[in-house]
């Protein structure tokens, strides 16, 4: 049996390291890397880690929109997909930064008010927001965009406006992700959220956009996590699915049973 783990952002910057990681102790952890060998490799995000181990082809983006709207039971056969997500942005004296929406609670009704406002406006555009789960947001086009955007794990707490989507489309969709701010920006919802002291959902953010294609990758058996595009990628390889267990010994259990014994782990 083999488990491969992945951890995301687990070696912070050298400029923030300190600060974050100052003071924890971490001996399981610390035990493992001081018997691992190391080597080095280009910078990825886990979305393009994960799309890389189950042999899934970079399009123009990485194709997370499309896989993930498949896990929430949306028809993904025909169209360019695009996430949409919402999210947070924060004003920064002279920036404005994106705040990763996993720090953000949004219920099923506060995500279809938001998005039935959003759709009474731009249907003259034809572009419909569909809210499939409350923090996954999708936008589906009939045609293919010249478009690259970012993952928002590669964005999160910088300065939005420097990563904003390129290609010849890009001004196309600049003019929509200002339009949707300035329609969050007082919606009743944001409102009411401000009051509670939650953070408004002030904006949405365009990436992963692209056509549906076979998932060819079948390296894991078995995949453990709590990640839509982890558990996304591993429904379209047939790979069994479960979620994170609360720990090693836990997983060990699960993993050494009849369902799991002689799979390859993420």
């Amino acid at each position: 049996m083999q488990c491969t783990l992945l951890i995301p952002h687990l070696l912070w910057p050298r400029e923030s390291a300190l600060a974050v990681t100052g003071g924890l102790e971490l001996p399981w952890l610390l035990k493992i890397l001081a018997r691992a060998h190391a080597a080095r490799h280009p910078a990825l995000t886990p979305e393009a880690w994960l799309c890389q181990a189950f042999e899934v082809e970079r399009q123009t983006d990485w194709p997370i929109a499309p896989l993930t709207a498949a896990l929430d039971n949306l028809e993904v056969a025909e169209g360019y997909w695009l996430r949409a997500d919402p999210v947070h942005i924060k004003v920064d004296r002279d920036r404005a930064l994106l705040v990763d929406n996993t720090l953000i609670d949004l219920t099923p009704d506060e995500a279809k008010a938001l998005t039935a406002t959003l759709n009474q406006y731009f249907a003259q555009d034809s572009i419909q927001f569909l809210a499939a789960a409350p923090k996954r947001w999708y936008v589906k086009l009939a045609q293919t965009p010249r478009l690259a955007t970012h993952e928002p794990s590669a964005v999160a707490g910088q300065d939005v406006n420097q990563h904003l989507p390129a290609g010849a489309d890009a001004l196309t969709w600049h003019a929509v992700f200002n339009e949707a701010q300035m329609l969050l920006h007082e919606h009743p919802v944001n409102t009411a959220r401000e009051i509670r002291g939650d953070p408004p959902v002030n904006s949405v953010w365009f990436w992963g956009g692209g056509t549906r294609h076979a998932v060819p990758g079948r390296h894991f058996g078995a995949v453990w996590s709590d990640d839509a595009t982890a558990i996304a990628l591993a429904a379209a390889s047939d790979a069994h699915t479960n979620t994170v267990p609360a720990d090693a010994a836990s997983w060990l259990n699960l993993a050494h049973g009849p369902r799991y014994e002689a799979h390859s782990h993420l």
